[in-house]
């Protein structure tokens, strides 16, 4: 549920136009996708070949599918992201356009947003209220959106079709520069000013009139489909990152994965686990030695400190770790018998306690940040794999036959 409320939260602002997410067998309308895929892509795309956009883009369609099977896409707060997306997109490919566009009147407002759940609690929507209230009261007295941190702000040209209808009430009976009082949203709570009533001109964009012309193809529709489902595929993304990373992971399944998996683990350099000690002479050497000989690797540190602490006398250093060969010169002179080491003046007496480990690691612990990675990938794929099973895509890949590709790879 908490996953849920920040997907909520995360998004804000403008036109939603339906999308065919379970393609049909139109080649013609996947290849359109596709393309529209990559050039949404941009730059990035020509990191992969053509074959890894594919497998992405059918990755990006299955979870739009699953996206809108949970009923995301009717969200207030994703329709007014995707609006905000569709519309800056459309806008900036037609106003560069040679042909005459059909107009649409748009308003300049600035806004602060207090963000609320549709699920909030009296107690926090009554707190919520007071604060907007408090922060009223300070724009009214000369104070500037940005002082405000609680509040989210934004400001920008909008279509007055394309903002919801709560602040389309609130903008009708607002004259330039005038402040609204705080009012409510499916978002949360709000307070806008109105900058500039821009009137209709011919570089305006405005749906329902461009889809009345011929003027929006086929592509059109499509580039934007896309860019719902691109957006789809991010909040998917958002929401079971968030929910695999919470699965409670403990020691023993990760003990488990990494001796499955063990091979994949392997090290190309042997390794020294374990802890380089400088001390004074080779007598303390000896007493260091005795105390830390039974110590678990994971607590030498820490019983290297109590032993300073308890006795005075014993003095040094300890670095301890996962060493490779060639990258401490001690290690590399006392454990692998090659090359020198700096001599110490303060500290002139130097050894070792740990092991040697050739082949690789001896348990999850020494590999845990790419264990957990990989364990995580794992829960994700899984899930990718349940998406195949329930969404069927027509989708054949004979289309990248078709696509212009003009990438390195």
């Amino acid at each position: 549920m908490e996953s849920l409320k920040k997907l909520y939260l995360l998004m804000v602002a403008f036109i939603l136009l339906p999308a065919q997410l379970l393609a049909s067998g139109d080649e013609h309308v996947i290849h359109d996708e596709f393309e529209s895929y990559l050039l949404g892509r941009g730059a990035s795309a020509s990191l992969l070949s053509k074959e890894e956009n594919w497998n992405q883009f059918v990755l990006m369609k299955l979870k739009a599918a699953d996206a809108c099977s949970r009923g995301w896409d009717t969200l207030p707060s994703f329709m007014q992201l995707c609006k905000s997306l569709q519309g800056e997109d459309m806008k900036g490919r037609l106003v560069s356009s040679s042909k005459p566009l059909v107009v649409g009147s748009f308003i300049e407002i600035e806004q602060l947003y207090y963000p609320l759940s549709q699920q909030a609690s009296l107690h926090d929507e009554v707190q919520a209220k007071a604060y907007m209230d408090s922060v009223y009261v300070g724009l009214s007295c000369g104070k500037s959106f940005a002082d405000f941190p609680l509040c989210r702000y934004s400001k920008g040209c909008y279509s007055s079709e394309n903002l919801l209808q709560e602040m389309l009430v609130k903008i009708d009976n607002l004259s330039e520069n005038e402040l609204s009082v705080p009012f409510y949203t499916p978002l949360g709570l709000h307070i806008i000013r109105v900058l500039k009533h821009h009137a209709p001109n011919n570089q305006a964009f405005s749906r329902s009139a461009l889809l009345k012309k011929e003027a929006v193809k086929n592509k059109d529709l499509i580039r934007l489909a896309a860019i719902r489902d691109s957006l789809l595929a991010v909040c998917w993304d958002a929401y079971h990152v968030s929910e695999v990373q919470a699965e409670e992971v403990t020691p023993d399944i990760l003990q488990k994965f990494f001796q499955k998996y063990r091979d994949r683990y392997h090290w190309e350099f042997p390794h020294f686990k374990g802890a380089v000690i400088c001390c004074k002479s080779k007598r303390m050497a000896s007493r260091i030695k005795r105390y830390l000989k039974k110590v678990d690797f994971m607590n030498l540190s820490d019983a290297f400190s109590k032993l300073k602490k308890d006795n005075s006398a014993i003095v040094g250093e300890m670095q301890m770790g996962l060493f490779q060969i060639g990258k401490n010169p001690y290690v590399d002179k006392l454990v692998f018998k090659c090359g020198e080491y700096p001599e110490r003046l303060d500290y002139p007496y130097i050894f070792v306690i740990g092991k040697r480990l050739d082949k690789g690691p001896e348990n999850y612990q020494d590999v845990y940040s790419e264990v957990l990675e990989d364990y995580q990938k794992m829960l994700q794929e899984q899930l990718l794999q349940n998406l195949k099973q329930r969404f069927q895509l027509d989708f054949d890949s004979k289309v990248l036959k078709t696509v212009n590709y003009s990438a390195s790879n």
